[in-house]
């Protein structure tokens, strides 16, 4: 998950995946029983499966958003990862995984399926999957569960030399599901801005806008990040943000604030982030490319 790496492990997961789940085992077992609690005390073959599920489909949406292919891993029913009515309450680690499969479902809409695909969406067109996704979105940010709610929190200050807003979790799968309704976010304004950019007069101002929420999702993103910066799959998720967005900062203090991520993931965890510097140095910016080191 670099930025330039050959996929290779992400490819022989896959072909793991369709071989269990041709043989009615594993993953077969797993994707029905995702939204269902288990219990934690009696570990089994079916918890484990859905560990590995959600560790594969983590890395195949940072590939996917790296890399910009299709989706190759195999989701459940959208359907299935519906909001919570009013009155059902459910833990911070199911929401979780709702929100993992709804972006994997949002990159799918985006850039397709390439292989195996066991998922019926049941939508009768792209365009009430998009309201569905959409609707998602709405509710989250309309309704957040409750378990969500940060210890503490506090805006940006670029001008005090704050870029990024804090956000203290109590649980690092909170702090990966967040980071992933950013990046299902940021897709889903890609996805409409390209549908602008069909209209007449749209183009421009669709792509700004695009480029403000890519900047203010990539900030909430690398902010938990900080927080949390003890986490390797934070850091690494804000690498991708980087990736994705590095080119639209042109502040000079922003970018060596976001250098300063990048660097703890190279030096703490020995990760490769040239993919994501690049980014930044290919950004018009106050600073120079000579500002920025792998």
């Amino acid at each position: 998950m670099t930025g330039s790496d050959f996929e290779v492990f992400q490819r022989a997961v896959q072909h793991n995946f369709e071989t269990q789940f041709a043989q009615g085992r594993g993953l077969g077992q797993a994707l029905p029983s995702l939204f269902t609690p288990l219990p934690i005390f009696q570990p089994n073959h079916l918890s484990a499966n859905i560990a590995a599920y959600l560790i594969a489909l983590r890395m195949e949406i940072w590939a996917v958003l790296l890399y910009q292919r299709p989706i190759r891993l195999p989701l459940p029913s959208f359907k299935d990862c519906r909001h919570v009515h009013d009155g059902e309450i459910d833990d911070d680690y199911l929401w979780t995984r709702r929100v993992l499969v709804w972006c994997a479902h949002v990159l799918k809409l985006h850039f397709g399926s390439d292989g195996f695909d066991v998922s019926d969406d049941g939508y009768a067109s792209a365009s009430e999957l998009w309201g569905a996704l959409k609707a998602f979105e709405f509710d989250w940010d309309t309704r957040p569960p409750s378990c969500f709610q940060p210890l503490y929190s506090r805006q940006n200050a670029p001008q005090q030399g704050r870029y990024f807003p804090e956000l203290w979790l109590a649980n690092p799968c909170q702090v990966m599901a967040l980071q992933h309704i950013e990046f299902g976010r940021m897709m889903l304004a890609n996805h409409e801005a390209q549908l602008q950019n069909r209209r007449l007069g749209g183009g421009e101002l669709a792509s700004q806008a695009s480029e403000a929420l890519f900047l203010h999702s990539m900030r909430t993103i690398c902010g938990l990040a900080a927080c949390h910066s003890d986490r390797h799959e934070a850091l690494t998720a804000a690498a991708v943000a980087i990736s994705m967005c590095g080119k639209y900062v042109r502040d000079a203090g922003e970018r060596s604030a976001l250098m300063s991520i990048l660097h703890k993931l190279r030096t703490d965890f020995a990760w490769n982030i040239s993919h994501a510097v690049n980014a930044l140095n290919g950004g018009a910016g106050d600073a120079t490319q000579g500002d920025l080191r792998t």
